[in-house]
């Protein structure tokens, strides 16, 4: 596995104005009304009826973000899969109209994936529950590890279903399927290729809130403090690109593994 392959073109693919832009526009949309909601950035406690507020605020953007998020992903991994094998960026009416034509399918596979994460959560670790009224919290605890470890794990066989949604063209069911399947050969690369994921995501969070810290320490000015929820919303744009972008690059490279050797078969 060539992971310099991998996360060498996902660091250059969001250093595109136009795909940046679509993408900071969305966070912003969905994150300032909540940021400025928030006692950090408002410097008091919200009373019991601005609480009430804030979530009567919440559920509709949260239902926006779930479902313009996902045609945005499907949007992203067409644009970043052009730009994986071709080095070019393509049309951007190209990759609308692929998240256009896959968006419900991809829906489905993702409500599917959540649902089966949740399933194999209470499966492994549902009866940690009743411990709760036999007042025994090391036994539930213990039970409720079990139980997230296993759907950790049931998300790490599947995360590359929405992949094979979009960019194969599969069905919700069979896009699990290849996931499984992929991943089940590669466990090693797939794990390796989180751990440098999770690694480089957290070092792009620290550049961007090191504004923040710096400016932080001396004021405290309203303007100052949207000039810096800015910056942490750009650096935010470019790390979740560099999120769609790695992951498209690595399930390119599992797939021309799999072909290289059944090609040598």
């Amino acid at each position: 596995m060539d992971f310099g392959n991998v996360f060498g073109k996902a660091f250059s693919y969001p250093l595109n104005l136009k795909i940046i832009l679509i993408l900071f526009i969305y966070t912003l949309f969905i994150t300032l009304p909540v940021t400025l909601y928030s006692p950090t950035f408002t410097g008091k406690t919200p009373t019991l009826s601005e609480l009430k507020a804030f979530f009567n605020l919440f559920i509709p953007l949260w239902a926006i973000s779930f479902f313009v998020g996902n045609f945005l992903a499907a949007f992203f991994y067409d644009s970043a899969s052009r730009y994986s094998q071709k080095m070019k960026y393509g049309k951007l009416k190209d990759s609308y109209e692929k998240a256009k034509s896959r968006y419900l399918p991809l829906l489905a596979t993702q409500i599917l994936l959540f649902l089966i994460v949740i399933l194999v959560f209470f499966v492994f670790g549902g009866f940690s529950f009743v411990f709760i009224f036999f007042n025994l919290p090391v036994i539930f605890l213990i039970g409720l590890l079990i139980g997230i470890s296993a759907a950790v794990i049931a998300a790490f066989f599947l995360f590359l279903s929405p992949f094979f949604c979009v960019l194969d063209k599969s069905g919700p069911v069979d896009s699990l399927k290849k996931s499984f399947k992929l991943i089940k050969i590669n466990k090693l690369n797939t794990f390796i290729f989180w751990i440098i994921l999770f690694i480089v995501v957290i070092f792009i969070g620290m550049i961007g809130s090191l504004p923040s810290v710096f400016y932080s320490i001396e004021y405290q000015s309203l303007t100052g403090k949207i000039l810096l929820t800015i910056i942490q919303l750009i650096f935010g744009a470019y790390s979740g690109l560099f999120v769609y972008s790695a992951q498209v690059n690595f399930y390119h490279s599992l797939n021309k593994q799999r072909t290289k050797k059944k090609g040598k078969k």
